[in-house]
């Protein structure tokens, strides 16, 4: 009996793992489309807005019910110069030392 419990929770523990990732990598994939679509019709200095608003109404209602669409691009904005200023630090010199 506790072999079986065992064998079930780990395939219960597998098939979610399983939807979450493939949960993740369709949103991944709206996203990249998102900016594909932000290339062709917002405007210049608007791209990002688009993406980050587009990309608000694509969250979970239980997602959007926690964050602010407010709260969510300055978040997203966050990440993304975190993520910019490392690819600069690292192109300057070829090492992450923040000069």
């Amino acid at each position: 009996n506790e072999n079986l419990i065992l064998i079930i929770g780990i395939l219960v523990i597998i098939a979610i793992l399983i939807v979450i990732l493939k949960a993740c990598s369709k949103f991944r994939s709206k996203v990249y489309q998102l900016f594909i679509r932000a290339e062709k019709e917002a405007k210049k200095g608007q791209k990002m807005s688009y993406v980050i608003n587009n990309l608000y109404e694509l969250l979970p209602p239980m997602v959007t019910a926690l964050i602010s669409k407010k709260t969510f691009g300055n978040m997203i904005r966050w990440i993304l110069q975190s993520m910019f200023d490392v690819v600069k630090d690292f192109l300057n010199d070829g090492k992450l030392n923040k000069k």
